[in-house]
């Protein structure tokens, strides 16, 4: 670990180079420039691809009168407890999605995008409906104290209105309420449960949890303020203004779009393990793009101070996620870069070997990819079937 002072504008290291410390900006600024683009930042970490084993995506040039702290990946460990390293780390890479949103994301109109939203997704829910709204209630009452409230609440649920998915979440939950009421019979509930049929939700893992005294920092904050989602739920409409927070996914997968043209444009594949909606947190209440899920899923509302305590509880937790958001940003950089491609058979083919996975995980069908590649429907399955990509009967991709 050392400091450098640099006396002239100096190129730190550029696109391509293989890194072996991350630095920290003490005083000064650095210019970042990635794919042509280029912005200012202080007070926040470079070389960050260190961390993910990746060759540096970006030139950084650093100014006169600049001071960095040098420090390798083992020595980031002792520097997180006297500085909170990590969440200076999580600020940067943030800028990084936020310049991509801004590539992605422009003239918003939050009134357009909803009407053609619904317009080509019939029966979808926004994630404020009254359902969801009252099993997260149960949760904030439990989490302040209050379970004569939280019983209140949850008894006002009308069970027979709910989907199989939400059936199975309502057992939990009722036997989540009961715990703080009578552990000895929720335990009792508890073991009725078939293991085979819940274990896999992060509520009985929650749940379990309470009982047996376990200390998962993102199951107990899943089960005190998480939100599990039906499927077919529109999650963040392009142009709201939202509260300043962001939003962890724990499972699932989210599509990420925009519809203030009148048109659907995919942008974007969230995965398990990242955080979306992130640039609200630090610095961008209005939302830039829509994010909806066609499968249930489970998120984590994350402010700043949130995060900020997730890091300092859990070292390894918030290396993890900050890896994640990292992999991410090299995803959406690939991709911006083979959109540019202009020749539509290889630009069609190039996204679709590269990203196959993740377009299969996360359900995309031919008419979001179309739109993904800048194509219409007849040409990209001219060419998908060129070359042996394989479509369902309901216009998604598959493999076999």
């Amino acid at each position: 670990m050392r400091t450098i002072e640099f006396k002239t504008d100096k190129v730190l290291f550029s696109r391509g180079d293989e890194l072996s410390n991350i630095y920290y900006i003490m005083n000064g600024e650095a210019i970042i420039d990635i794919n042509t683009k280029k912005y200012s930042i202080t007070n926040a970490c470079l070389g960050e691809w260190l961390l993910i084993d990746m060759p540096s995506q970006e030139t950084v040039t650093v100014k006169n009168g600049t001071k960095l702290l040098e420090f390798s990946i083992e020595e980031l460990r002792l520097l997180d407890r006297e500085s909170d390293i990590l969440m200076k780390i999580f600020k940067s890479v943030t800028e990084k999605l936020l310049y991509y949103d801004e590539i992605l994301s422009r003239g918003v109109d939050t009134q357009k995008a909803m009407e053609t939203f619904f317009d080509l997704h019939e029966k979808y829910i926004i994630k404020t409906s009254d359902t969801v709204e009252k099993f997260n209630s149960v949760k904030l009452s439990l989490k302040m104290g209050n379970v004569s409230q939280a019983e209140k609440i949850f008894s006002s649920i009308d069970r027979s209105g709910l989907d199989s998915d939400f059936q199975d979440e309502y057992e939990v939950l009722k036997i989540t309420v009961k715990f703080f009421k009578d552990r000895f019979e929720a335990v009792e509930l508890f073991n009725e449960l078939d293991p085979h049929s819940f274990s896999k939700r992060l509520s009985y893992q929650y749940l379990q949890q309470l009982i047996s005294g376990g200390k998962n920092t993102l199951i107990n904050l899943y089960g005190t303020s998480g939100i599990h989602l039906p499927s077919k739920t529109l999650i963040i409409i392009e142009g709201e203004e939202d509260e300043r927070k962001g939003y962890l996914l724990l499972k699932g997968n989210l599509k990420v779009g925009r519809y203030s043209s009148g048109v659907q444009k995919l942008m974007s594949i969230i995965q398990k393990g990242e955080i979306f909606g992130e640039s609200a947190i630090f610095s961008k209440p209005t939302r830039l793009a829509t994010v909806f899920t066609d499968m249930p899923c489970d998120i984590i509302p994350l402010s700043s101070e949130t995060i900020k305590a997730m890091l300092k509880e859990d070292f390894e937790l918030g290396l993890r996620i900050i890896r994640n958001q990292l992999k991410r940003v090299s995803f959406v950089n690939e991709l911006v870069s083979y959109l540019q491609i202009k020749d539509k058979e290889e630009r069609i083919k190039v996204i679709v070997e590269k990203f196959i996975a993740r377009f299969v995980e996360a359900g995309v069908t031919v008419t979001e990819l179309a739109s993904l590649c800048n194509v219409n429907i007849v040409e990209l399955k001219q060419i998908t079937d060129a070359h042996g990509i394989k479509i369902n009967s309901i216009g998604k991709f598959t493999i076999e």
